[in-house]
Parts: C-alpha cells; sequence; structure tokens
C-alpha cells in the first residue's frame, strides 16, 4: 500500500492517470477501501491545481468523524462549485474519466450530479453540483458549505470537506432522500440510527445541525432527523412559490417505493394524447437508455431481455403504490 500511494503522489503531480503504462494494473487490482481514498484524493489534487473550489463528502471521512460506522463506499461522492462544473469535469476527461450516459428517464427531483469512470479503476466519480434537500439556490448552498469547509488529509493527500455538523446533515438528507426505495433498507436503517445516535452525543454538534439546517433551507426536509434529535420547533415553510415546488418534489420522492413513480408522475402530468408514447417509453426503453439505468446488464440480446424484464417486474410490483403514494403525498402537500 506504501509504495501504491507513493506512485499516486507522483501520479498526481503528473496530473495524468495515464502516465502508467498500463492504468488498469494500479486501479482495478485493489480494494473498495484502498481505491476509494486515492481515486478521492486525486480528484482533490485535481481540482486545486485547476482552481476549482471542490468538497468531498461521505466516504472515508464519515467515518473518520464518528458519524457513520466503517464500511465500503463504491464511489467518491464530491460537491463541487456549480459554476466550475464544466471546467472540472473537462479536467476529469483530460485524465482519462468519462461521463456515464444518463438513461434520460423522468426523475421526481432535479438533476443533481454526473457520474463519471475511468477504465484504469474500479470506482466512479459521483460529481454533483447540489445537494437535494437544501431547497435553496445551489451556489447559495454551495457558499455557506465551502465557507465552513474543514482541510483534512486522505491517502497522503489535503482535501476539503464539509463541517462536521454539515457532513451529519447530507448524511441524514442522503438516508432520508431514499428512505422509502426497496433496496438497501436494512444498512440505512442501521446507518441512521447510528448518526442519530452520534449527533446526540455531541451536544455542541448537535445544536449546529439544527442551526444549520435552518441556514440551508432544510428543516422541511431534515424534519425526521431533526425531530429524532428532539428538536419540535420549526419555522413555517417558505411562501415562495420556486420552495414549493421544490419541496413538494422531494416529498414525492421520499414517498416513492421504487424508480417507476417518476414514470407514474410524469404519465399522470402528460396530456391524454401524449399518455400512450409515455406508456410505451416506460415500458420498452431503448437499450441505450436501458444500459445506462442498469450498468450491471452485460452483452448481448440475452442479459438486455433478462435486465428489461427485472425492471419491468419491479415496476409492476411496484406502480400501483407508487401511484397511491403520490397521489396522498400530493394531497397532504396542498392542504
Amino acid at each position: 500500500m506504501n509504495s501504491l500511494l507513493s506512485g499516486f503522489r507522483e501520479l498526481v503531480r503528473g496530473e495524468k492517470l495515464m502516465a502508467y503504462d498500463d492504468p488498469r494494473a494500479l486501479g482495478t487490482s485493489l480494494s473498495l477501501e484502498e481505491a476509494v481514498p486515492l481515486v478521492t484524493a486525486f480528484a482533490g489534487q485535481l481540482a486545486a491545481r485547476h482552481g476549482v473550489r471542490m468538497l468531498v463528502l461521505k466516504g472515508p471521512q464519515a467515518a473518520a468523524d464518528g458519524l457513520r460506522g466503517p464500511r465500503s463506499s463504491y464511489d467518491a461522492d464530491l460537491l463541487v462549485d456549480p459554476s466550475q462544473l464544466d471546467l472540472f469535469v473537462e479536467a476529469l476527461g483530460r485524465a482519462g474519466w468519462t461521463t456515464r450516459p444518463a438513461p434520460g428517464f423522468p426523475m421526481l427531483l432535479p438533476p443533481h450530479s454526473v457520474s463519471l469512470s475511468h477504465p484504469g479503476w474500479s470506482v466512479d466519480i459521483d460529481l454533483h453540483w447540489n445537494w437535494p434537500g437544501f431547497l435553496m439556490l445551489e451556489a447559495d448552498a454551495f457558499e455557506i458549505l465551502w465557507n465552513r469547509r474543514r482541510r483534512v488529509q486522505l491517502a497522503g493527500a489535503p482535501i476539503d470537506v464539509p463541517s462536521r455538523a454539515d457532513a451529519a446533515l447530507i448524511l441524514a438528507l442522503h438516508v432520508l432522500r431514499e428512505s422509502r426505495n426497496l433496496t438497501q433498507v436494512r444498512r440505512r436503517a442501521a446507518e441512521y440510527q447510528f448518526l442519530v445516535e452520534a449527533v446526540n452525543a455531541d451536544p455542541s454538534t448537535r445544536a449546529l445541525v439544527r442551526d444549520y439546517a435552518r441556514e440551508l433551507n432544510a428543516e422541511q426536509t431534515a424534519n425526521p432527523f431533526l425531530r429524532a434529535l428532539g428538536f419540535t420547533d420549526f419555522e413555517q415553510p417558505s411562501a415562495d412559490a420556486e420552495y414549493d415546488q421544490h419541496l413538494q418534489a422531494w416529498l414525492l420522492h421520499q414517498a416513492s417505493d421504487h424508480a417507476v413513480a417518476g414514470w407514474v408522475h410524469e404519465l399522470s402530468r402528460a396530456p391524454l394524447w401524449r399518455k400512450p408514447l409515455v406508456a410505451v417509453h416506460a415500458v420498452f426503453p431503448s437499450p441505450q437508455a436501458l444500459r445506462a439505468a442498469d450498468p450491471f446488464i452485460g452483452a448481448g440480446p440475452w442479459q438486455l431481455a433478462r435486465g428489461w424484464w427485472r425492471r419491468t417486474r419491479r415496476g409492476l410490483r411496484t406502480a400501483a403504490s407508487a401511484r397511491k403514494a403520490l397521489q396522498r403525498t400530493t394531497e397532504l402537500h396542498a392542504s
């Protein structure tokens, strides 16, 4: 591992992963515990070289902060200054990273990140320009988080991370956003309980989480977390139309068991003449869209058919409940 770190520092200084004769020999042979810190450190150094403001989210630092138990991350979560997103994506592209194609399916929440992969690494970079749950302008939310940042060491390189209280709020919003999703329910529930107990054990962090949630317009989105911390008095939601729209999108997403809810919502909003077209696209997406939505689908028509059936079966199983949940959430939000 020490030799890998030494080689990685040379790689960072050279700014090109392709400096190795065979980059796969470095990245794909590593475990997740080794690869994620190295890729994160590389991204931090690349951002610094290009003057890009970037914060590292979740990952190994969450465990170092005592906000999550040790476990493997599957990607490097980064939050970049929204105004510098294109600049950083271009810099990553010159280092061999390519943007994963998006399926283009309807979503309940607006786009907030892009995933990048590299042929020499077994982990992705998940590059965010916004963190769902902060119901304010993306640039304003980043500025607030950036002004409270910390500098820590990861894989022998300095990186910027949010304050501990901001990190706790970010983790809570991540869990709450997917609280009804059918995958990894037990793990998320255990991590959420761990987070609540960790924050409650630190009175200063607990108080800051409440203050920061208010400052970042996250009192409503983080409401269950704040109540679990013992807070009960909250400001009334803003009457601003844009805030109201984003809050409703959050609540709709949170109430959904499966990604099929995006299609159900799209179908409900479509004019009568367009509904059949939406339904056909939902049931029979293009092969490119299907593979973008499920990168684990193998090559060949048989693997594609199996992937389509898995998706269709999940959709049929959850479509009715998704429709009811969306209708119930819309009615509650309107009342």
